[in-house]
C-alpha cells in the first residue's frame, strides 16, 4: 500500500482532487489533508508493523493450536500411563 501510495499516479490524481473543489473550500481542504497526511507519515508505518505482527503471531498460535489437537488425536501426543 505504501509503495502504491508514492506512484507517480496516484500522486497526480491525489493533485488533481484539489481542482474538483471550489475555491473558498481548497484551503480548508488542503489543511486537512496535509494533517491526515502527517498523521499518516509519523504513525502510518508503525500502525501497519503492528497490525502485521499481530495477524502473524495469531496465525502461528493458530496453526499451533491445530497442530497440538491433530497430534493429540491421531495418538502421538498422549499422557503417560501410569
Amino acid at each position: 500500500m505504501l509503495w502504491v501510495m508514492r506512484r507517480p499516479g496516484v500522486r497526480k490524481l491525489r493533485h488533481a482532487e484539489f481542482s474538483w473543489i471550489s475555491d473558498e473550500a481548497r484551503v480548508k481542504f488542503r489543511t486537512r489533508v496535509a494533517k491526515q497526511d502527517g498523521f499518516a507519515r509519523r504513525y502510518g508505518l508503525r500502525v501497519l508493523q503492528i497490525a502485521l505482527t499481530l495477524m502473524f503471531l495469531s496465525m502461528m498460535f493458530t496453526v499451533t493450536y491445530f497442530t497440538v489437537l491433530a497430534m493429540i488425536e491421531s495418538g502421538l501426543l498422549s499422557s503417560p500411563e501410569k
